[in-house]
């Protein structure tokens, strides 16, 4: 088969690119928004996740996970679907959940990550264990191979790691100290390091302080400081990275100023969208760059109420059930 270069593919399909803006919160019009700085607590760990190609499933405690899905890779009449971890790099799509091939000592499993053609899976231990497409280095084993079954990540072996993300071809984990870590497909600058290279073995990124929370789009990336502070670095055409402006790229990770005066409590990127809820009672939900429902986007952050009222009406019908 022709080695495949995550580069020839885009990982995310947006839509429209015209520059349909939408309203935008500068720093000067979030005072309502201030909250006194608290210490930002770690998100609850994923126990289920989807990428654009498949989604992960954990259960009975850890002790199994479970993935369906396929890919848009075909050769000789098979789909690529080592990311599903079911000990096959190319058959036929997964159309109904079924168990991931774990190795000794990985389970129990206590999250995942769906990157594009990638599986990231986080132990009770600490360690990082990876499967799938390994083209640009995803998989963090320090060359191009895929792997239908997940292997742990060395590179990571002396740390423990509290948390993982998954984007288009590129990897995040955030040790137990607030260290962030990279790997993976660097086209557009996502894995954080001041260059465009791709990086096979995980690395430190270096210039943002304790990390408590990371999200990876298709080329970008979010991370949230102890302090609320959100940080984001990538791929920047469609404004995703929420700096004002439709550069390139952000080669290093760059403070979001008009979020500056928010605290942020949980953070999302997808695609070519970020997401950021802030914290209180009265807490807001704000989205920038490229809106995957109808392609407008925004350059700078600002108030999504239709996915509000959305987190409002679920709260709510949760506790009229409980």
């Amino acid at each position: 088969m022709e080695a495949l270069l995550v580069d020839d593919v885009e990982p995310c399909k947006g839509g429209s690119t015209q520059a349909h803006h939408l309203p935008s919160v500068s720093p000067s019009s979030t005072l309502d928004l201030i909250l006194p700085p608290t210490l930002t607590p770690a998100p609850p760990r994923r126990s289920e996740a989807s990428g654009s190609q498949h989604s992960l499933w954990i259960l009975e405690g850890g002790s199994a996970v479970s993935s369906a899905g396929a890919s848009d890779l075909w050769e000789e009449g098979e789909c690529f679907i080592a990311h599903l971890g079911q000990e096959c790099d190319w058959g036929e799509p997964v159309a109904s959940p079924q168990l991931m091939k774990l190795p000794e000592g990985l389970a129990p499993v206590v999250e995942v990550a769906a990157g594009n053609l990638h599986t990231l899976l986080l132990s009770a231990s600490g360690r990082v264990w990876s499967c799938g497409g390994g083209w640009e280095g995803p998989l963090g084993h320090g060359d191009a191979a895929s792997l239908s079954v997940p292997r742990a990540v060395h590179g990571l072996a002396d740390l423990r790691i509290d948390h993982i993300a998954a984007g288009g071809a590129h990897s995040l984990a955030v040790s137990s100290s607030g260290e962030l870590w990279s790997w993976g497909w660097g086209r557009h600058g996502q894995c954080g390091h001041g260059d465009t290279q791709s990086v096979y073995h995980p690395r430190r990124v270096e210039g943002v302080g304790a990390i408590v929370q990371a999200s990876a789009g298709a080329a970008h990336s979010l991370v949230l400081s102890s302090d609320g502070q959100v940080l984001s670095f990538g791929r920047a055409d469609a404004g995703q990275c929420g700096h004002g402006g439709r550069e390139p790229s952000v080669l290093q990770p760059r403070r979001v100023q008009a979020l500056a005066s928010v605290q942020v409590v949980a953070l999302s990127a997808s695609g070519d969208w970020s997401e950021v809820t802030s914290g209180g009672p009265d807490g807001h939900v704000f989205g920038w760059g490229r809106r995957p429902a109808d392609g407008e986007f925004s350059l700078l952050p600002s108030i999504q109420p239709a996915i509000q009222a959305a987190i409002q009406q679920a709260s709510a019908t949760h506790q009229a059930h409980s």
